[in-house]
This record gives C-alpha cells, structure tokens and sequence, in this order.
C-alpha cells in the first residue's frame, strides 16, 4: 500500500479527491444530486494542480530540486494534465453557459494565481499577495464545492447557506495551516506561520474551528441543521483540531498528503453516515 502513496500525492489525485469529498457534503445536507458538477469538481482540481506544478517545475532551472517521482514520471503528470482537461471541458460543455458564468470568477483565479503581471516595473502574483494565499484558495474552494453547486441548483442564498459557507472557509484555513507550516522554511512569500510563527498560526486555526463549533451549536439549536449531521461535522471538527497539533516542518510526506488531505474525505463519510438516521 506505501508505494501507492507517492502516486496518490504527487499526481494531486487525493487533493482532487478531497475537493470532490467537500462537494458531497454539500450535495448531501442540502438533498441534491449533480453527477456532473461533482465530476467538474473532481477533474477541475485534478487539472488546475496539476497545471500548477508543471508550471513550477518549468520554472526551475535545477530540476533535481523536485522530489525523485515527479522526476521520474513527468510523462504521467502530462497525460493526467491532457485527460483530466478533456473531462473538464466535457462536464463544462454539458453543464451549460449558466455554469461557466458561474465559475468565471475560479477561472481568473486559477490563469493568475502563480502568473506574474508586470505593473510599475515590479512583477505581482495573486499567490504572491502577503498573507492572502490561504484565504483566496479556501474562498476559491468554498466557492467551487459550495455555493456555486447551490446556486446552479436554484438555492436562495439565506441564512442556511451562508452559515455553510462561513464554516467551510474557516475549515479550510485551519486545514491550509498545516500546509504553510510544512512549506516555512522553503516560501518566498509571506504566510501566516512565517509571519506569526507556528504555535500562533496553529492557535489562528484552531480559533476558526471554534468558531464553526459556535456556528454549529447555534444551527442544531435553530433546527438549521440536524443532530445526526451536526454530530459528525462536529466530530470532524475535533479531528481537524488533532490533526493541526501535530502538523510541524518536519512531519513526512505522507502525514501532509494523506492524513490533512484526508480530513476532508473523513468528513464527508461521517457526513454519509449521518443521512442514514
């Protein structure tokens, strides 16, 4: 099973996987189904992270800086590149005019996220923006998995999905710390953890899981949300909590690619296991 994890990781399938997880969870609490949103989620994340990376890997002048597999397997980081782009302009082309309206604001994001805009003689990035990182990929990601599915699926935007929406950015913050702990020492633009250091950067996200715990507490009292899925989105919480403890630079490989980008995966099979009851 080991030698499975480096695929797992380095071709960005888990991340796809999570996303598409994030996504389940919405069509689950809000009783909707989308086989073909949920396949745009999947194969549009598995292509812009993709993109990403072999936008960073041009870009390096020493190729020996990235790890060993990608190294050795960039022919199958192109080919899931070519596939997964032909999946996501199927889905899109199916999905309709409405819906590319809809994702135009993630398109912008994704076309300039690492690309550097020459204004003034200086070179700006939207990644590159201090401490903005974290949250434009977890409003970008609340936005994809969230609001555009309910929106696309005639949702009026009400207190029900903007309590959503305000806990699935803080999630996804407090599940990016750990990321930006991890990359401290090797960023070259300002995060949180680099600017506040690492216990204040994990006390920053465990704040935002307190506050989705708030919300939460507020919502099953209000009947926004029912006991069985407020018990396992709050369990998911505390897990998160645990997960962001032991996050440090020095963790391996697997601990970032499989456990943090697993919270999201655990989330959703706790959530899948609540709509039976």
């Amino acid at each position: 099973m080991k030698h499975y994890f480096p695929f797992l990781i380095y071709t960005n399938i888990l991340v796809a996987c999570s996303a598409f997880c994030l996504y389940k969870i919405t069509e689950i609490i809000f009783q909707f189904n989308n086989l073909m949103i949920g396949g745009f989620v999947f194969f549009s994340t598995l292509f812009c992270y993709n993109y990403m990376r072999v936008f960073n890997f041009l870009k390096l002048k020493k190729n020996d800086t990235l790890p060993l597999w990608i190294q050795n397997n960039k022919s199958l980081i192109y080919l899931i590149i070519i596939t997964s782009g032909f999946f996501l302009l199927f889905f899109c082309f199916f999905l309709g005019f409405p819906f590319l309206l809809l994702i135009s604001p993630v398109i912008f994001v994704s076309l300039f996220y690492q690309s550097n805009i020459k204004l003034n003689g200086n070179f700006y990035s939207l990644r590159g923006i201090p401490l903005f990182k974290i949250f434009l990929i977890s409003v970008t990601w609340s936005y994809i998995t969230l609001l555009v599915p309910l929106l696309y699926e005639g949702y009026v935007v009400d207190y029900s999905v903007l309590s959503f929406l305000f806990q699935r950015i803080l999630f996804l913050i407090a599940v990016l710390i750990p990321f930006d702990i991890r990359d401290i020492k090797a960023d070259n633009i300002q995060t949180i953890p680099n600017t506040v250091g690492v216990f204040r950067a994990k006390l920053f996200g465990w704040f935002c899981l307190f506050i989705i715990q708030v919300i939460l507490l507020i919502d099953v009292f209000n009947y926004t949300i029912s006991a069985p899925f407020f018990i396992a989105l709050f369990i998911s919480i505390e897990l998160t909590s645990i997960v962001l403890y032991f996050a440090n630079e020095n963790k391996s490989f697997i601990f970032y690619g499989i456990i943090v980008e697993g919270v999201s995966i655990i989330m959703c099979l706790f959530v899948l296991l609540a709509s039976f009851f």
